[in-house]
């Protein structure tokens, strides 16, 4: 038995923009250059060399190595991770504790790390796209890193408006839908809405068209008629529109809102108009 474990071939290194990846040794990374490196230098030379190719991630060469943004490095599959001898993603679960709702002005709320046979973890940050659990660390999954991401930017928010809190609960929704295994511990559905279209209502005696926005995403169904009796909603001029019905709260984007409100404005279009209105609506 060898009194001296072999050096690890690569390191890692993470800041707040992203994770580098590097050979540990310089001369073994010009070997795998000039073609004369082992077969797991190699093979990963021809995996950096595809990361910044590729084109699908923000990918730049540094000395000896890669560096890979955090977005795009939570993404990285399983066998890539290996290869590159990365933390793994966190094992366990989380759990949301929340405080008052999150209309009120004395919301608040914690995310924890839940260990398989252990307490909930409350204590942890994110430094780039690894997660810091006391001396441990963990590349998380996509899902997980949302997740994590939404908590510490609301964390780190100085005030925290209404929407500031229901954009927390929105994006920790889509990481748990995402197979995050995140207990959410509420019966209520907060979402971001995905799509905004037109419902346009024939009016029974003038003919004009009813126009009304209508959402979707991942969340129950709206129907126009739910989102009609909640005009009032749209009023205002604050940048993102909420709809609330029954225990369904969906979020509006500013884009989305600002249409929301064109549509609402507008009304109707009127008999003479409807037939130009159905070819360019």
């Amino acid at each position: 038995m060898p009194l001296f474990s072999a050096a690890p071939i690569f390191i890692w290194s993470a800041n707040a923009d992203g994770l580098a990846i590097r050979y540990s040794n310089p001369k073994h990374y010009a070997k795998a250059k000039q073609g004369r490196a082992d077969e797991a230098g190699q093979l990963a030379l021809i995996r950096m060399q595809m990361l910044a190719e590729c084109g699908q991630a923000e990918v730049q060469e540094v000395d000896a190595g890669i560096f890979i943004a955090a977005s795009d490095a939570v993404r990285l599959d399983m066998e890539t991770r290996e290869g590159f001898m990365l933390p793994p993603p966190w094992p366990g679960g989380m759990r949301l504790q929340k405080e008052a709702w999150a209309e009120s002005q004395i919301f608040a709320a914690r995310l924890g790390l839940v260990e398989p046979g252990i307490e909930v973890r409350w204590e942890w940050k994110l430094r780039g796209p690894i997660l810091e659990v006391g001396e441990e660390s963990y590349l998380p999954t996509t899902a997980q890193y949302t997740a994590l991401l939404a908590f510490q930017t609301w964390r780190d928010a100085g005030e925290r408006e209404e929407i500031t809190n229901l954009s927390l609960l929105a994006s920790l929704r889509e990481a748990h839908d995402a197979d995050c295994h995140i207990n959410l511990e509420s019966s209520l559905v907060v979402a971001n809405a995905k799509e905004l279209s037109i419902d346009a209502r024939p009016e029974v005696g003038s003919g004009d068209l009813i126009l009304r926005p209508v959402v979707s995403g991942d969340f129950p169904a709206l129907t126009a008629d739910e989102i009609e009796k909640r005009f009032g909603q749209v009023a205002g001029d604050a940048p993102r529109v909420v709809f609330r019905v029954g225990k369904t709260i969906v979020l509006l984007n500013p884009t989305q809102t600002r249409r929301a409100r064109a549509l609402v404005e507008r009304g109707r279009v009127p008999k003479a108009k409807v037939a130009e209105f159905n070819l360019h609506p």
